[in-house]
């Protein structure tokens, strides 16, 4: 159906060029084109899209922006590639690491409260007794990734994937 679709789109576009080149004979006026007018139509409507959105700032909702680092964030680590990388102990509280990709790190006892995690992929991470309060994972992926002895108190994590991961011993409250 898709491709039925596409291909009367693309002749309609087809149409319109060929027609919009073809010059008229002499003498004849220019009639309206029909197929012009349905692009004009077709793109009126495609630009008023903007307008079915919500406009989610009359909400008060503030979406985070991915890359732009927090207010009070001590550092940014966003949109990066720290995969297999060694942050055990670590002293990173309010870091950025939205969009990161933390692929087999190791957070192992690393301070991460308040830090934005936020649409990384922590694959097989290893956040094993790091303090994570207050953290947000939401829309993180975290498969088969290590969260045992991990303080997480009132930490986010709306559409984070944790299929596998471990939470023994840890603190989700």
């Amino acid at each position: 159906m898709k491709m039925v679709a596409l291909i009367i789109v693309f002749m309609v576009m087809v149409f319109a060029v060929v027609s919009a080149i073809v010059p008229t004979p002499r003498g004849q006026q220019k009639s309206p084109n029909p197929v012009a007018e349905i692009g004009k139509g077709i793109s009126k409507s495609l630009n008023s899209v903007d307008e079915l959105a919500p406009d989610l700032s009359k909400v008060g909702v503030n979406l985070p922006i991915l890359g732009k680092p927090r207010e009070d964030a001590r550092e940014s680590h966003a949109l990066q590639n720290l995969g297999g990388g060694q942050f055990a102990n670590a002293d990173m509280p309010r870091t950025n690491f939205a969009g990161a990709t933390l692929i087999e790190t190791n957070f192992n006892d690393a301070l991460l409260d308040g830090s934005s995690i936020e649409g990384a992929d922590g694959s097989r991470a290893n956040f094993a007794g790091a303090r994570m309060a207050k953290t947000n994972l939401s829309a993180g992926l975290f498969p088969d990734s290590n969260f045992s002895g991990a303080e997480l108190r009132e930490a986010v994590a709306r559409g984070a994937d944790f299929k596998g991961a471990r939470f023994i011993g840890a603190d989700v409250s």
